[in-house]
């Protein structure tokens, strides 16, 4: 099914598809539209970089060095529009660029 995370909910409710599964946050706002089953498994938030950036990151010892590596002004991050990640994101890292990429979908 084509579909995108801004569309996700409103596109199960109308029937284009049964469910979804993946990192789909369970939000109040949701839970108004939709159900939710008990969470298969748990998961955070992943960081995905470069491979000739590794060294650098893969080395970081625990998930607050990371965030603090994360917050340096000169550090570039892209996020899709209007999820849990761009508000994580924004509130956690003020002084990094952050890039808001309005489509989630595949291209």
């Amino acid at each position: 099914v084509n579909t995108t995370w801004h569309s996700l909910v409103d596109d199960q409710r109308a029937g284009r598809f049964d469910l979804a599964v993946g990192g789909i946050t369970n939000t109040l706002q949701r839970q108004k539209l939709v159900a939710f089953a008990r969470t298969l498994e748990e998961g955070g938030k992943m960081v995905l970089f470069r491979s000739d950036q590794a060294r650098g990151w893969a080395g970081l010892p625990n998930a607050s060095a990371v965030w603090e590596a994360l917050g340096r002004p000169d550090v570039r991050i892209g996020v899709n529009a209007g999820g849990t990640n761009q508000k994580e994101v924004e509130a956690r890292l003020p002084r990094t660029q952050i890039h808001v990429y309005p489509y989630n979908g595949l291209q």
